[in-house]
C-alpha cells in the first residue's frame, strides 16, 4: 500500500509542479488507474476506521486541494513521510530476516547433526550391552 501511495503522490507532485490542475490530474489518474481508486478507496467520502492511516490523510490533503487551497507543500512533507516509513519496513525486515532464516536450520539439519553425533554413543553402547 505504500508503495502505490508513494508512486501516487510523485504522479500529482510532478504534474502540479509542471502546472496542471489537481482536479485534472486526478481525473487522468482516475481514467489511467482505475483499480487503484477501487481497491484503495482514494477520494472515498466517508470516514475510516482509523483516522492516523495514510489514505486518510491523503484524502484530507486531496480535498483541500480540491476546494482550492495549495497543496504543495503538503504532498511533499507527506512524500517523505512515506519514504520514512518505507524505509522503517525495509530495516524492520531487515533485522528480522536472519532468524527467519535459521528456522529451516533448526528443522532439517540440527537433527540430522545430533543424529550423527549421537549414534556412534548409542551405537557403543549397544555393543557394550550385548556382550
Amino acid at each position: 500500500m505504500q508503495c502505490e501511495l508513494l508512486m501516487f503522490t510523485e504522479t500529482l507532485i510532478f504534474s502540479i509542479k509542471a502546472g496542471r490542475s489537481l482536479k485534472s490530474t486526478l481525473e487522468a489518474l482516475k481514467k489511467k488507474n482505475a483499480h487503484f481508486f477501487t481497491t484503495n478507496k482514494i477520494l472515498d467520502t466517508y470516514d475510516y476506521d482509523s483516522k492516523y492511516t495514510m489514505s486518510y490523510e491523503l484524502n484530507l490533503i486531496l480535498k483541500r486541494g480540491l476546494s482550492g487551497l495549495p497543496i504543495l507543500k503538503a504532498l511533499e512533507d507527506f512524500h517523505s513521510r512515506i519514504l520514512e516509513k518505507i524505509d522503517f519496513m525495509i530495516e524492520d525486515h531487515s533485522k528480522k530476516a536472519p532468524f527467519i532464516a535459521m528456522i529451516p536450520l533448526f528443522i532439517f539439519q540440527v537433527p540430522g547433526l545430533l543424529i550423527l553425533f549421537i549414534y556412534p554413543l548409542i551405537n557403543q553402547f549397544l555393543m557394550e550391552m550385548a556382550v
